[in-house]
């Protein structure tokens, strides 16, 4: 039972520390969303207007308009979704 406690006192510190972090990001996994919710749902069309910068991408939807982008967009998108997620594995994960 201490040891649970312990891991849980753990983890809690480690959220702590990385919540800024993780909260800069989390806008930017909204962004994810709203392009897969418009590419899956609405045939690409945004329902509202908004605007997501990645490192090597932007993400710019205008209500009621059709999403638009280059070739290099969802490389660009899936690059950065791995490497979020690993970094939130290795920042949760590692004592």
């Amino acid at each position: 039972m201490e040891e649970a406690l312990r891991q849980v006192a753990r983890i809690r510190t480690k959220c702590q520390k990385y919540q800024a972090e993780l909260a800069a990001r989390y806008e930017l996994w909204v962004g994810i969303t709203e392009l897969r919710n418009a590419l899956v749902h609405n045939n690409g069309v945004a329902d509202k207007t908004a605007s997501y910068i990645f490192p090597d991408v932007r993400i710019e939807f205008s209500d009621g308009q059709m999403a638009r982008g280059g070739i290099l967009l969802f490389p660009a998108l899936v690059d950065w979704v791995v490497d979020a997620y690993r970094d939130s594995c290795i920042a949760f994960l590692t004592p």
